[in-house]
């Protein structure tokens, strides 16, 4: 990951978006931004930034077994608890990841993924399997992500059934 890091906000940091959310107290001009949500340099609970392209390679790197031993790789790639039931597909935790399975394939993972939210900023990164496709979608407000997977997940759907709902 070369161009991504918890910079101080209080220098201006080349290509780093600020974070926005709509805002409708009287005189806000109907945006506020995310300067005060988090402490001048980010830490583990918020406030990092990152580029679609580090995110992917991070997965990769990982799914490619440079990151962690073996068999610790194994177990953070590896479905752990069971989250929530719906309609033919599970979801389940792991070390940092959520799986989507099929249940009705006998637990097929379908996707997995990390998703994160904060003021003035949301993200996903995702894996399905099936076509090897990796997607990271950012945004710049709290909402701006989840429209984006949508539409992706939904040409990828179209192109190979077997990936199911969103798994949202």
């Amino acid at each position: 990951m070369v161009r991504s890091g918890f910079f101080r906000r209080q220098d201006a940091v080349l290509d780093v978006a600020e974070g926005w959310d709509p805002d409708d107290t009287p005189g806000s001009g109907g945006w506020r931004q995310n300067i005060y949500s988090y402490p001048p340099i980010g830490d583990g609970a918020g406030g990092a930034h990152a580029t679609t392209a580090d995110l992917i390679a991070f997965l990769q790197a990982l799914r490619a077994g440079r990151l962690l031993p073996p068999a610790l790789t194994e177990a953070f790639l590896t479905p752990q608890a069971r989250l929530r039931e719906r309609e033919g597909h599970q979801i389940w935790f792991s070390f940092g990841l959520q799986f989507d399975l099929d249940v009705d394939a006998g637990g097929v993972v379908r996707s997995y993924f990390k998703d994160g939210i904060n003021a003035g900023a949301s993200a996903i990164l995702r894996y399905y399997p099936g076509p090897d496709l990796d997607v990271a979608v950012l945004a710049n407000s709290e909402q701006g992500a989840w429209p984006v997977i949508d539409d992706v997940h939904s040409a990828v759907r179209a192109l190979h059934p077997d990936v199911g709902d969103s798994g949202f």
